[in-house]
C-alpha cells in the first residue's frame, strides 16, 4: 500500500496512458488478500487478538477496498474508449464487472452463479443438488455486478455444502447410482424479485440448518464449519468471486491427474466449498456498503433461508463501518 500510494503520488496526470497503466498494476497488486486473512487467523489461535477486534478490523479494511476497486474500475471503464453501446452489450450478463453497471439484472447473475457452484460441487463431491433459479419478476437495477455475484455465489456454496453433507455424506446407508444420488437430494431453491428501487432474493436449502449455539458466530471472519484452507484455488483473493476460467481449469487438470493416476494432485486441484471462512461476513459486509443487507433464518435439522435485500445504487449513501 506504501508503494502504491508512493506511485500515485508521482503519477503525471499528463500522461493518461501511463496513468492508467499504473492503476492497472495496482489493482493487480492489491488482488491477494490470503495472507492478511490466516494472519489473523494465527493471531486469533494465539489469543493475541480477540475475535471482536479481528472483525471489526476486516470489516473496515475490506470496505475500504471497496472504494477503492470502484474508483479505479471506474476511471479504467470510463476511459477505456469503448462506444456506450459496446459497453451495454458487453457487461449486460458480465457477472465479474467491478463498475456500476445501470442495468444489472439479478436473475441473470443467479442463474450464472447457480452454474458455476453447480459445476464446483460436482467437482469437489462428484455430485450437485438442482439449484433452481426462479424469476418472480426480477428488473434490471442499477448495481455492481462483482459484488452481486459474489454474494450469491458464496451463499450457494453454503447451500449445496450443507445439502450434500445432509443428504449424502451423513447418510445411514450407502447409495451407489447417479441417479440414486441425485434423487437423494434435496433441491437449493432460489427466487429473485424486485420491488420499487430493491431487489430480494433468498436462497433456500434443506441442509439441516444451523446449531442455535453457532449462530452467534456464523458472521465472523474466523468461522468455519469446514477444514479451513489457507487460498482458495478459483479465485484471485478470498473477496474475489469463484472465476469460471479457474474452475473449468481445475476441473481439466483433475481429469488429467486422475488419467495419470495422480491422485494428490487431483485433490490438489479439486477446489473446496467451503473453508476459508470468509463468504458470510464479507457478502453481509458488500450489500451493506451497497444500501442493502442479508438476512438469515434457520431452522435447526431442517435447513436455512437466506434473504439478500439491495438498493439500486443512486438513491442510498454508502454505509460504512463505524470509525472510516
Amino acid at each position: 500500500y506504501v508503494t502504491s500510494f508512493k506511485e500515485l503520488r508521482l503519477a503525471d496526470p499528463a500522461r493518461p496512458e501511463v496513468f492508467r497503466e499504473q492503476l492497472r498494476t495496482i489493482k493487480k497488486r492489491h488482488t491477494h488478500t490470503n495472507l492478511l486473512v490466516g494472519g489473523f487467523k494465527a493471531y486469533a489461535q494465539a489469543e493475541e487478538l480477540g475475535e471482536a477486534e479481528i472483525n471489526e478490523w476486516l470489516d473496515r479494511f475490506f470496505a475500504l477496498r471497496v472504494s477503492t476497486n470502484m474508483l479505479i474500475s471506474h476511471y479504467l471503464e470510463i476511459t477505456s474508449g469503448r462506444r456506450e453501446d459496446d459497453r451495454s452489450k458487453e457487461e449486460e450478463v458480465n457477472p465479474y464487472q467491478s463498475s456500476i453497471n445501470p442495468r444489472c439484472h439479478p436473475f441473470r447473475i443467479a442463474r450464472h452463479a447457480a452454474e458455476v457452484i453447480g459445476k464446483l460441487c460436482e467437482q469437489w463431491y462428484g455430485c450437485a443438488p438442482e439449484i433452481i433459479v426462479r424469476d418472480e419478476g426480477a428488473q434490471p437495477f442499477p448495481f455492481v455486478p462483482r459484488y452481486l455475484f459474489y454474494i450469491l455465489s458464496e451463499l450457494l456454496k453454503n447451500s449445496v455444502r450443507a445439502t450434500i453433507e445432509q443428504h449424502f455424506v451423513n447418510r445411514a446407508y450407502p447409495i451407489s447410482t447417479p441417479e440414486e444420488v441425485r434423487a437423494s437430494l434435496a433441491p437449493v431453491q432460489v427466487l429473485v424479485c424486485s420491488g420499487s428501487d430493491v431487489c430480494s432474493i433468498r436462497v433456500s436449502d434443506e441442509g439441516g440448518g444451523i446449531p442455535v449455539d453457532q449462530l452467534g458466530h456464523v458472521w465472523s471472519y474466523l468461522y468455519t464449519t469446514a477444514e479451513p484452507i489457507n487460498f482458495p484455488l478459483t479465485r484471485e483473493s478470498v473477496d474475489a468471486p469463484t472465476d469460471l476460467r479457474k474452475l473449468e481449469m481445475g476441473m481439466l487438470n483433475s481429469v488429467h491427474s486422475l488419467a495419470d493416476g495422480d491422485e494428490e494432485q487431483n485433490m490438489l486441484m479439486r477446489s473446496p466449498l467451503a473453508g476459508l471462512g470468509c463468504g458470510l461476513p464479507l457478502s453481509k459486509l458488500y450489500a451493506q456498503y451497497l444500501g442493502g443487507d442479508v438476512k438469515l433464518h434457520t431452522l435447526p435439522c431442517f435447513g436455512t433461508d437466506v434473504f439478500v435485500y439491495l438498493n439500486s445504487l443512486g438513491n442510498h449513501c454508502e454505509e460504512l463501518p463505524q470509525g472510516l
